[in-house]
């Protein structure tokens, strides 16, 4: 009888490893998801490495264009903050060890969520004149004072201090849900997507 019990425990507790070593699936806002039987989980992004052609304009773009904080750290390697995130910053040429296994200028498309109405990011972008993401006019002086028009689209309010619209707003799907975007590059041709979730 107690080799019976046992060997009906043993079962279950094999029947019940099998069913939680399964990967998971369901179905959220952003579709199905896969959740693997691997034990490690990942709460969230801390940091990660841009490598640029220049960490000065890169700088003054992210901190002037999307209010990012310059970060100096172990001596005078220079990152940007925002939220309970940041960009480390690698010279091209000058990285830091370990690194990627070929770091490049303007191969990053990222997407960053704001609170901030995109309407109201492109007033800022119009009323700060902060020279953009295309390389040709990247270093113009555009600091002039320029009218506000009334009835303008975003695009054109971007454009106005020389970041151009890559694309937007547009719909997208995000992380945990429904986004709408505006896409435009950094200096080093960088795809940046500013989005606000719905």
């Amino acid at each position: 009888m107690a080799a019976f019990v046992f060997w009906r425990l043993g079962s279950f507790g094999a029947r019940w490893r099998e069913m939680f070593n399964k990967p998971l699936v369901y179905a959220g806002l952003v579709g199905t998801r896969l959740h693997s039987s691997c034990p490690v989980r990942i709460r969230r992004l801390d940091h990660l490495v841009l490598t640029v052609k220049s960490v000065p304009d890169t700088l003054a773009f992210y901190s002037k264009i999307l209010g990012m904080e310059i970060v100096t750290f172990k001596g005078n390697r220079k990152a940007l903050g925002f939220g309970q995130q940041k960009f480390n910053l690698h010279q091209s040429g000058q990285e830091f060890e370990p690194k990627a296994r070929h770091p490049t200028p303007g191969s990053a498309d990222l997407c960053l969520i704001t609170d901030t109405p995109l309407l109201k990011v492109s007033e800022h972008l119009q009323e700060t004149g902060v020279p953009g993401g295309n390389p040709r006019r990247h270093g113009e002086n555009m600091q002039t004072e320029r009218p506000r028009p009334t009835g303008i689209r975003t695009q054109d309010l971007l454009a106005a201090c020389g970041v151009a619209v890559e694309e937007g707003p547009v719909e997208r799907t995000g992380a945990v849900g429904s986004i709408t975007s505006l896409y435009f590059r950094d200096p080093d041709d960088n795809l940046i997507e500013v989005s606000n979730y719905h």
